[in-house]
C-alpha cells in the first residue's frame, strides 16, 4: 500500500495512455505534466510527455522532455532502456528539426 498522499497518482499512466488512443494527445499531455506537478518526474514519465509533444508537432518541447529523461539518474532497470530510447528519440527529432 503506499502512502495516502499518492492514492490515485498511479493511474495517471493508464488515463494518459487512454487519451493517446482516444486520439486526445493535448489533453494526454495536460495530465501528464499535472502528474508531473504532484510527483517528482521519472525517466518513463518524461519520454512519455516527449513522445506525446512529438506527436503534436511540439518538437522543442519533445525535445526538452528528452533532454531531461536523460539527465535523471536510473533507479531501476527500466529507467535505464528508457533513458536509451530518449537518446534515440531526442537523435531523431533534432534531425526532423533540421530538415
Amino acid at each position: 500500500m503506499g502512502y495516502p498522499g499518492n492514492i490515485g497518482l498511479d493511474a495517471y499512466g493508464s488515463l494518459v495512455s487512454d487519451l493517446q488512443e482516444r486520439g486526445l494527445p493535448e489533453l494526454a499531455i495536460t495530465i501528464l505534466q499535472k502528474n508531473i506537478t504532484f510527483r517528482t518526474p521519472t525517466v518513463v514519465t518524461l519520454v512519455n510527455l516527449g513522445q506525446l509533444f512529438e506527436q503534436v508537432g511540439k518538437l522543442p518541447e519533445a525535445i526538452d522532455a528528452y533532454e531531461k529523461a536523460l539527465t535523471l539518474q536510473p533507479i531501476q532497470e527500466l529507467d535505464k532502456d528508457y533513458q536509451h530510447t530518449a537518446q534515440q528519440y531526442l537523435q531523431a527529432v533534432k534531425q526532423r528539426l533540421q530538415q
